[in-house]
């Protein structure tokens, strides 16, 4: 696998958190594509714009049983942070459906368009300390 973080000048993406308990958290975090992108597709499309070798996701204090799979079935608390990624890995291939995303990418159904965004986020960073 690719290194995550170059060699040269480094260019870090801060996805900031959310609280995960207000009313419209999906909004913010996620948006609505193909034109509303919330803070975490921003993030991904400014790490694809500037090359970034990094994304840190921010976290705050609060905390939310993640529903794991189709059956409903509640995972552990997590962070904002964890929550977020967790959410983000799920949604991988639903960033496409964000126009400034999909204008990145020559042709969005070829396997690159996947494979560079799963890069991405494999190589996220997760804050799970900082609360502010």
């Amino acid at each position: 696998m690719e290194s995550c973080y170059n060699d040269g000048m480094k260019t870090g993406i801060l996805i900031h958190g959310c609280n995960l308990h207000v009313e419209n958290w999906r909004h913010v975090a996620w948006g609505d594509p193909p034109g509303q992108m919330g803070r975490v597709p921003q993030g991904i499309l400014a790490a694809l714009q500037f090359g970034a070798p990094m994304i840190l996701l921010g976290t705050g204090a609060s905390r939310k049983e993640f529903i794991w799979d189709s059956t409903s079935e509640l995972g552990p608390l997590l962070l904002e942070a964890e929550y977020t990624l967790e959410y983000l890995k799920r949604s991988l291939l639903d960033l496409l459906a964000f126009a400034e995303i999909a204008a990145h990418f020559k042709d969005v159904s070829d396997a690159s368009a996947v494979e560079e965004l799963q890069r991405l986020v494999a190589c996220i960073s997760l804050d799970l300390v900082s609360q502010n």
